[in-house]
């Protein structure tokens, strides 16, 4: 059966100034180890010299991966993930198998920023440059915006992404990330929502996306788990 297909409201770019509560000792483990897989469809699109839409084909993966993160100190964050990326056809240019990311990020009071690498980007071989940027506090309502971040699901989510996040810090509690994301074949924009919800000793992750196409709609589904170890 296929998945259905999930809209998410599009990005208002807010962030929220009001102090959050600084707690005498984190709520979050220091080290994050999650697990998840996904499922997506993009749209290959095909255009003219003139870059006028010319024709379509879906392009649909599958994907599952680990992501680690380890906090070094309160604000030093080091992030890893690897994923297995499959696409149901192979067509020219499409990366199929391994992808590696590794990020190290500023985590302060109202601005976490990050960079680092990633390694066959599909359907982009070779190593490109990923970013993270936020401002406002990450356990309340902030700006996000990241490009090629680590990630369990990559292609299962857009590659590049802006939006309102929240509940992402320190302090464990429902948390999500709603905005824009781009898509990498058919220069259109896709909207989508991650949300992780606190279930015992592990956090329960759900994301979509979904976005309309030049000709055929373009869409992600993923679920996983994380577990915090101090």
């Amino acid at each position: 059966m296929r998945p259905f297909h999930v809209a998410f409201l599009a990005v208002f770019l807010l962030w929220q100034s009001a102090p959050v509560p600084v707690l005498e000792r984190d709520s979050t483990g220091r080290i994050r180890l999650s697990v998840a897989g996904g499922a997506a469809r993009w749209e290959e699109a095909d255009f003219d010299c003139e870059g006028n839409f010319v024709s379509s084909d879906p392009a649909e993966m599958r994907t599952i991966g680990a992501r680690l993160d380890a906090d070094l100190s309160e604000r030093l964050r080091v992030t890893a993930a690897v994923a297995n990326v499959r696409s149901e056809r192979v067509w020219e240019g499409t990366q199929n198998g391994a992808m590696l990311a590794a990020q190290v990020a500023y985590e302060g009071a109202r601005l976490g920023i990050g960079a680092g690498a990633t390694t066959n980007a599909s359907p982009l071989e070779g190593t490109f440059p990923n970013f993270y940027l936020r401002i406002g506090h990450a356990d309340g309502a902030h700006f996000r915006l990241d490009a090629l971040e680590p990630s369990e699901t990559f292609f299962a989510e857009p590659p590049g992404r802006i939006g309102v996040a929240f509940g992402r810090g320190r302090i464990r509690r429902v948390g999500g990330f709603l905005g824009l994301g781009a898509s990498p074949y058919s220069q259109k924009l896709v909207g989508f929502g991650n949300l992780e919800i606190p279930a015992g000793p592990v956090d329960v992750m759900l994301r979509a996306m979904y976005g309309p196409g030049n000709a055929i709609s373009e869409w992600g589904l993923g679920t996983g788990i994380r577990y915090h170890a101090r």
